[in-house]
């Protein structure tokens, strides 16, 4: 699953964004990042996103601008980037969320921080229906054979299954 980081506002003569950004690592789990090479954020390369911190939910993002000539200009609605995720929880959500509380964005000449004012989204991760597996009854006296019938319920693209299947020696 995708989520796609887009500017919230105009702005033009951006020279620097820094923020962090969090998820929940027991749902998912960060793949890539991408689409980064669309012009609107000169020379954002993966060099810019700290991936130290990925198996804990938390990717950072410092860009500079290289000079001023290279400050990024955005609308609204820009797409600047695009996080990827595999998930690996069973269900529930995880919040993909931009942290303010280390966020900076400046323009250039001013040492005036912006900050960054974030719509966070969620991921809900639906939770497949479990598969079922039933034992029907049978009767028998001593010595008899008794078969008893497996039935399964959501069986479907299952490659393997395995289970343990337990009675009481005492009576059988």
């Amino acid at each position: 699953v995708c989520v796609i980081f887009r500017a919230n506002a105009d702005l033009a003569d951006v020279d620097e964004i820094r923020y962090l950004m969090e998820w929940n690592p027991n749902i998912l789990e960060f793949s890539e990042i991408r689409d980064l090479n669309n012009g609107l954020i000169p020379g954002l390369n993966q060099d810019d996103f700290d991936q130290t911190n990925i198996r804990n939910g938390i990717l950072g993002l410092d860009w500079r601008a290289n000079s001023p000539a290279f400050a990024a200009d955005f609308s609204a609605g820009d797409q600047l980037y695009v996080i990827c995720f595999n998930v690996v929880g069973l269900g529930g959500d995880s919040p993909v969320r931009i942290n303010t509380a280390s966020d900076r964005v400046t323009l250039i000449n001013s040492a005036r921080n912006l900050g960054v004012f974030p719509s966070n989204c969620a991921v809900e991760v639906n939770q497949p229906e479990s598969v079922r597996i039933g034992i029907g009854e049978n009767r028998g006296t001593p010595g008899d054979i008794v078969c008893l019938d497996v039935t399964v319920g959501n069986f479907v693209d299952v490659l393997s299954l395995q289970f343990p299947l337990g009675w009481e020696p005492s009576d059988m």
